[in-house]
């Protein structure tokens, strides 16, 4: 949501934070975190396939390569 309503000119911060700089990480990059209880595979690539390359890949860098993935623990 916030890179449809950002600007040209923070885009392309964000941008060189992420692929040039590297002072930003892109952690995990799916779509959406699927649940942690009741997932079934098939949803849990489909999102990151879309995250990673109709979001990340398409708007940041066709080259952006994500090294550590991220989970909530709902539960503390």
């Amino acid at each position: 949501m916030w890179w449809s309503e950002a600007t040209q000119d923070m885009r392309l911060k964000m941008k060189r934070l992420i692929v040039d700089t590297k002072q930003l990480e892109i952690v995990t990059g799916g779509w959406v975190m699927t649940d942690e209880a009741n997932s079934n595979y098939y949803s849990i690539i489909e999102q990151m396939v879309l995250g990673h390359e109709s979001r990340l890949k398409t708007h940041i860098d066709p080259s952006i390569q994500l090294k550590h993935g991220w989970s909530i623990d709902p539960f503390g």
